[in-house]
């Protein structure tokens, strides 16, 4: 938990949470790809994680007219 409190204090956890009654829990971060990995290798191999890339307003914008021609 003082790595996890570590990680919210600069930042880089933006939301940090443990489903009541279960081992499993979740959390928010935020940076590149590297810098997740960096982070999320701290708990390995205590926990396992299932990571969710999530794009941007912007970058689906981006997406959408990249098909468009």
């Amino acid at each position: 938990m003082a790595v996890v409190r570590q990680d919210i204090e600069k930042g880089i956890v933006k939301d940090w949470g443990s489903f009541v009654g279960e081992t499993r829990g979740y959390s928010i971060n935020e940076g590149s790809e590297v810098e997740v990995m960096n982070t999320l290798q701290q708990f390995v191999p205590y926990c396992f994680f299932t990571v969710h890339p999530i794009a941007s307003e912007s970058q689906v914008n981006e997406m959408v007219k990249a098909l468009s021609g």
